[in-house]
C-alpha cells in the first residue's frame, strides 16, 4: 500500500496493532492540533475485468472519543487526481467502535485500479483507522470445499471464489477443512448442511454479516420399532426459532419434550401448557430439547440469526427430592464446544456432562475437554440453586461428528454393560486423575442417570457414579460395581479402554467368577429378575503378577471363606497369602500333609496371591475369596 500526504503536515498513514480489528495490523492517521486532516491511503493495484461485479469491504474507526471523517474514492491511479469516482463522500465514527462498508464496484474498461482511503478529519481529533480491506468478485453461488484449509477468504477454498454480499454460500457436510472467519466477511443466503456422516461447521460468524437467511441442517435418524428408539437431545444455533418450523411433521408423526428440574418430568409439547412453560413456541437459546420422529430419517432446519456470543446462564433449579439440580442444556453454535476446557464458568456446576447417545439408548459422559457436536442437548447437574454457567465463544471447535467424543486426556479405564443381542449399552469409566480423592468430587465424578440399557455404575459410600475418578490406583483397590438389567436377560460386559501396564480383573461375586479382562475383554452373564444388585467387583493387578510359575503337583483354589493348598509331598512348608498390592494378609503351614486349609473368613471378597515355600520351591496361584 502506498500514501499521499497532502496536506504536507508531520502526519501519515502507518500501521499500528494497538486498535487492529484483525491481527496483526491496522492502518491508522493520527490528529494534527492545527491542520484538518488531508491524507491519502491506496491499496495496491487490482486487476480487475470490464462489465463484472465487485465488492468493496472494509472496516473502519477511531479511538476515544473523537470525531473522525473518512472518504474512500477509486480511480485508475494511486495519486489524488486519479481518485476520478467517489464510492463515499463522507463517514463519520466517533468513540472506540469499529463500522463496517461494503460497496459494489463495476469497472467500464479493463485494467488495473486503485482504493484510495481520504482521512478527512477536523484539525486535533485523536486518531482514525482502517482495517480488513477486501475487494471480491461477487459470485451468485459458492460452496464451500475447504480444499486448502480453513480459511474463509482463501479462494482456492470455494467452488467460485471468495463469496461476497449476493452470493448463495453452502457449507456441506462431511468435509475435512470447515471455514474459520477472522476479518469482515459477507453473504447472502447461508445454508450449513447435516447428513448421516456430520453437520458442516463454521467459526467466527460473528465476523460474517448474512444480508438473507441462515439456515442450519440438522440430520435425525427415527423410526418407532420400539417406544425407547429415536430418541434425540438437541438445541437451536440460530435466535427465534419457531418449534412447530422445526419439526414440520403432524402431530401423529413426532414427539418433542423439555426437561423441568422443579418436577423431575418430561414436559409434552402437545400439552396444552407447554408454551407457557417454555415462555413461548420457540426454542430457548441454550437450552436442550428431546425429539423422536417417526420417519426413519428426516433433515430438519433451523432458520433465523446466528449465535455469536458467550452465553450465560444463571441460577438453574436445584431441587433435591425431584430433578436433583439435572438440566438439560444446548450447545447455541454452529460448531461443537469442547466441554470444560478452561474457558467455561462453572460454578456450583459438575465438571462431568452427559449426552443422550441414542444407538446405546444411554446416556454417555463428557469429561473435561470433550467434545458436544453442534446444536447438540447435553445434561449438567448444578449442587446450589445459587450457579452460573457460561457457554463460551472461544471453546467453539471444528468437529464434524454426529455424535459425542468423551476425550478424557487422563489415564481411564472404561467398561461397557450390553444385551448380548446388542439392544442397547451403558457406558461406565473409571478416570485416574491426581486432583481427584477417594470420595465423591463433584467437579471430576458423574452420578449416574439410568436410560433404557442394563445399568452398570461404580458404588462409592451412598453414590452410584457413571464416572469414578480417583487417584492413582493402589494395585490392592477393589471397586464395588451395580448391575441392574433391563428387560433383556443375557448381557455381557466389555473392557473398551484400559490403563497402560494394568491387568483389569472382574469379579463376578453371584457366580464366584473371575475374569482378567485385559487377556479376555468381553464377560458374559444372565441376570434375573431380583438378582442383588451389588454383583461386581473390578480389581487390578500390575502385568506379571497374574502369571506365576506353575509346577506339577501344587494347586491352591478357594471355595467360600476357605482356602484349598495341594502339595506333591508331606514334606513340611510354610503358605503366605497377599493381596495384589503384594501386602501379606494371612499365613499357615502344610505341617507335613498334601492337602492343607486356611480360613480366610476374616479376608474381603477379592483376588489374592497363594505362595507356597517348600524345601526346593516357592510356588505362587492365584485364587479369588468370596465372602
Amino acid at each position: 500500500m502506498s500514501e499521499i500526504n497532502a496536506n504536507e503536515d508531520y502526519q501519515k498513514w502507518k500501521t499500528q496493532s494497538a486498535y487492529a480489528l484483525s491481527t496483526p495490523n491496522a492502518a491508522c492517521i493520527l490528529f494534527n492540533g492545527s491542520k484538518p486532516m488531508n491524507d491519502w491511503l491506496f491499496t495496491q493495484g487490482l486487476i480487475l475485468e470490464a462489465g463484472k461485479t465487485y465488492e468493496l469491504g472494509f472496516a473502519y474507526g477511531s479511538s476515544e472519543n473523537y470525531q473522525e471523517k473518512l472518504a474512500v474514492h477509486w480511480g485508475t491511479e494511486a495519486s489524488v487526481e486519479g481518485m476520478t469516482e467517489v464510492i463515499f463522500g463522507n463517514l463519520e465514527t466517533y468513540g472506540r467502535e469499529w463500522h463496517t462498508k461494503a460497496a459494489i464496484l463495476i469497472p467500464g474498461t479493463s485494467g488495473t485500479y486503485y482504493i484510495g482511503f481520504k482521512g478527512q478529519s477536523d484539525a486535533d481529533q485523536y486518531l482514525l483507522y482502517v482495517d480488513d480491506i477486501y475487494v471480491v468478485e461477487q459470485v451468485a453461488a459458492a460452496s464451500w470445499t475447504g480444499a486448502l484449509d480453513n480459511n474463509w477468504n482463501n479462494p482456492g477454498n470455494w467452488s467460485t471464489g471468495v463469496p461476497g454480499s449476493i452470493t448463495e454460500v453452502i457449507i456441506p457436510a462431511g468435509l475435512t477443512n470447515y471455514p474459520t472467519i477472522s476479518s469482515s466477511a459477507r453473504c447472502n443466503d447461508i445454508l450449513l448442511q447435516s447428513n448421516a456422516g456430520g453437520t458442516a461447521s463454521l467459526l467466527g460468524n460473528e465476523f460474517l454479516t448474512v444480508n438473507g437467511t441462515a439456515s442450519v441442517e440438522r440430520y435425525i435418524t427415527g423410526g418407532w420399532d420400539d417406544w425407547n428408539t429415536g430418541w434425540h437431545q438437541i438445541s437451536s444455533p440460530v435466535w427465534g426459532q419457531h418449534i412447530p418450523y422445526f419439526i414440520a411433521a403432524p402431530e401423529d408423526q413426532y414427539d418433542f419434550y423439555g426437561w423441568d428440574e422443579s418436577t423431575n418430568m418430561w414436559m409434552n409439547r402437545k400439552a396444552g401448557n407447554f408454551n407457557n412453560w417454555n415462555f413461548s413456541s420457540a426454542f430457548n437459546i441454550g437450552q436442550g430439547y428431546l425429539i423422536s420422529l417417526q420417519a426413519a430419517a428426516s433433515t430438519k432446519t433451523f432458520t433465523g440469526e446466528l449465535i455469536t456470543d458467550d452465553l450465560g446462564i444463571y441460577d438453574l433449579s436445584k431441587t433435591d427430592d425431584m430433578g436433583g439440580g439435572w438440566h438439560l442444556l444446548g450447545n447455541p453454535f454452529v460448531s461443537a464446544l469442547k466441554w470444560n476446557d478452561g474457558n467455561w464458568a462453572l460454578n456450583n456446576v459438575a465438571g462431568v456432562a452427559k449426552i443422550w447417545s441414542e444407538a446405546n439408548k444411554s446416556y454417555s459422559d463428557i469429561e473435561a475437554n470433550g467434545i458436544i457436536p453442534s446444536a447438540q442437548g447435553f445434561m449438567v447437574q448444578v449442587s446450589d440453586a445459587t450457579n452460573e454457567i457460561t457457554i463460551p465463544v472461544a471453546s467453539r471447535v471444528h468437529n464434524n461428528r454426529a455424535f459425542y467424543k468423551s476425550g478424557s486426556a487422563n489415564d481411564r479405564i472404561l467398561l461397557v454393560t450390553a444385551e448380548t443381542e446388542g439392544g442397547s449399552a451403558q457406558e461406565s469409566k473409571i478416570i485416574i486423575n491426581p486432583k481427584a480423592t477417594e470420595g465423591f468430587d463433584f467437579e471430576y465424578d458423574s452420578r449416574f442417570i439410568s436410560g433404557y440399557a442394563p445399568m452398570l455404575y461404580s458404588v462409592v459410600g451412598d453414590e452410584i457414579l457413571s464416572t469414578n475418578s480417583l487417584p492413582p490406583l493402589a494395585f490392592d483397590k477393589e471397586i464395588p460395581f451395580g448391575f441392574v438389567k433391563n428387560a433383556a436377560s443375557a448381557f455381557t460386559i466389555q473392557l473398551k479402554e484400559s490403563i497402560p501396564g494394568a491387568v483389569v480383573y472382574l469379579t463376578d461375586i453371584q457366580t464366584s467368577t473371575v475374569t482378567n479382562l485385559t487377556e479376555t475383554p468381553v464377560y458374559s452373564f444372565t441376570s434375573m429378575e431380583g438378582d442383588d444388585a451389588n454383583r461386581f467387583l473390578v480389581s487390578f493387578a500390575t502385568l506379571g503378577l497374574d502369571q506365576p510359575a506353575n509346577y506339577e503337583g501344587t494347586n491352591a483354589y478357594a471355595f467360600d471363606d476357605v482356602i484349598y493348598i495341594e502339595t506333591p509331598s508331606q514334606d513340611p512348608g510354610s503358605i503366605n497369602v497377599y493381596n495384589i498390592s503384594g501386602q501379606l494378609v494371612l499365613q499357615g503351614k502344610t505341617s507335613g500333609n498334601t492337602h492343607t486349609t486356611l480360613n480366610a473368613s476374616a479376608l474381603r471378597t477379592g483376588i489374592y496371591v497363594v505362595q507356597i515355600v517348600l524345601n526346593d520351591r516357592i510356588v505362587s496361584h492365584k485364587v479369588v475369596v468370596n465372602n
